[in-house]
């Protein structure tokens, strides 16, 4: 079964419009642009048709050679191009070459868009929630199991089946680049909880910067081992900004072995723009894998400031995304702040529990043990 579908695509730069409308295997004539260096004018070119896309399963060996061959197409495709049109003066001849190299990318997209076999596109074991403390058991309900807390009596107090992720208080950027809480106060509640299994770990830092703070990063590795000289069972935790594009990019190798987790959070889903930048996860997934980093994906379900409500299909494909990387647990942002109340998304929440669902089926809980 065949699918029709327009595109407008702009493929080189030119100047003079001269155009010319046809349909292709008894298509209706819908348009293309062509544009070349070398062609006197713009052409507009009946689109193919594209086959309906259906998600292949692969190995990760071949997922990554699909996404490399992927890459390389694109990057060559213009280059492609003008070779071809300077040989090649028909009009006939160069849309008829544009409409293969547009199919051509279009089955090499589907390609690298496989799952890996075996992967579940759902949860990881450890699957956190922020500010869930308005209603601790609403969200484990929703299948997260580790919950915001920021003492040792809240953690205590967390449904079955839950552990809390203990905030310690924040590192705060510049000019003060400096700790929000003494080595001393952080001491003391670490050395409270020794023993405690509802305190899965300590979440000590959010967005530090280690651009406008030079010894951040240094500054993160003592409280960390810090933590760990009192009670090394215990999980460390920290998150990274995400949203700085290239400089957020830059700054991931620097954190690699500074916790035990690191938490990623770029937010995709802007007020004004009908599709999210998935992409941009993408390449957050890469630097952190080729970094070698220990990280959870942080997900956006939330509004504020630029950032939109994403519908729910759009929160599946960005679940989808994580669910497919090698993050060894994954966070919600959030169950409510700044306005912005999960709960009043029902749709949302039923996709988030559907997805942790199929974890808590098919994988073995972490916080029990």
């Amino acid at each position: 079964m065949l699918r029709v579908k327009p595109v407008l695509r702009v493929v080189a730069m030119s100047t003079v419009a001269v155009a010319t409308v046809a349909a292709f295997a008894g298509l209706a004539p819908v348009a293309t642009v062509i544009r070349g260096d070398d062609l006197d004018g713009r052409v507009v070119v009946g689109a193919g048709a594209e086959p309906q896309a259906v998600e292949q399963a692969c190995t990760a060996a071949q997922k990554d050679h699909r996404q490399a061959t992927l890459a390389a197409y694109r990057k060559g495709m213009d280059a492609q191009r003008r070779a071809y049109f300077r040989t090649h003066r028909r009009l006939k001849l160069r849309r008829s070459f544009v409409q293969r190299q547009h199919a051509r990318l279009k089955q090499l997209e589907r390609a690298a868009a496989c799952t890996v076999s075996g992967q579940l596109v759902a949860a990881p074991p450890l699957r956190f929630i922020f500010h869930s403390g308005s209603d601790q058991a609403r969200a484990a309900a929703l299948g997260f199991n580790l919950l915001d807390v920021d003492s040792k009596s809240l953690a205590d107090a967390l449904p079955a089946g839950t552990r809390g992720s203990y905030w310690l208080g924040d590192y705060i950027n510049a000019p003060t680049c400096d700790w929000e809480k003494s080595d001393a106060t952080i001491a003391a509640k670490v050395r409270a909880g020794i023993g405690d299994r509802k305190i899965w770990g300590y979440y000590f830092s959010n967005e530090p910067d280690p651009y406008g703070c030079p010894n951040a990063v240094a500054q993160h590795r003592a409280r960390a081992a810090l933590i760990k000289s009192i009670d090394p069972t215990k999980s460390t935790f920290i998150s990274l900004d995400m949203n700085w594009r290239e400089q957020a990019l830059r700054q991931i190798p620097r954190w690699v072995g500074v916790a035990d987790y690191v938490g990623l959070n770029p937010y995709v889903c802007f007020v004004g723009q009908p599709t999210c930048d998935y992409p941009w996860i993408d390449k957050v997934i890469s630097a952190a894998n080729a970094a070698g980093l220990v990280y959870f994906g942080h997900v956006q379900a939330f509004q504020a400031d630029e950032w939109r409500w994403p519908t729910p299909n759009e929160l599946r494909h960005m679940l989808k995304q994580w669910a497919a990387s090698k993050q060894k647990g994954y966070s919600v942002f959030t169950w409510s702040w700044g306005g912005s109340v999960l709960a009043s998304r029902p749709t949302l929440m039923g996709v988030l529990k559907q997805f942790n669902t199929v974890a808590a089926r098919t994988r073995p809980t972490l916080v029990d043990q």
